[in-house]
């Protein structure tokens, strides 16, 4: 398995851009099971599905340390080839991160800003970039 993750501050729009990401390999022929909500954010979810003939997993809730790592076990478990996922990098996410760290992955830091205006395009630029990393 893969990881791709999306890591930055809490409330930096990491769930939004995962979730601009999730729409737009939807409208890119993704085919998913229907979102499961995580508690927490409301716009929290988890999915898997199949893009560019790859199992795909996405898990948005990163602000935890053992949700994540549970998640990218059980994803694994799961015969999944890429999980996308977010991660917290305001507290210790030790057993997050030694999880990651088991496979192959990328980081990549979320982009953000103070100014309301630009959180809407930032967290859309991150998804492109997420994108070009399937």
């Amino acid at each position: 398995m893969r990881i791709i993750v999306l890591q930055g501050p809490h409330d930096s729009g990491k769930t939004a851009t995962l979730n601009i990401l999730f729409y737009d390999i939807l409208a890119s022929g993704g085919i998913f099971l229907p979102r499961t909500p995580l508690g927490g954010d409301p716009n929290d979810f988890s999915t898997e599905g199949n893009f560019l003939g790859q199992r795909i997993a996405i898990y948005t809730m990163g602000d935890l340390s053992s949700p994540v790592r549970t998640a990218v076990y059980d994803y694994a478990s799961k015969g999944i080839d890429i999980l996308i996922c977010a991660l917290s990098t305001n507290s210790s996410m030790s057993w997050a991160n030694s999880a990651i760290n088991h496979f192959t992955n990328v980081r990549h830091p979320k982009t953000f800003s103070t100014l309301l205006t630009n959180r809407a395009s930032i967290n859309r630029a991150d998804a492109s970039i997420l994108f070009s990393l399937i």
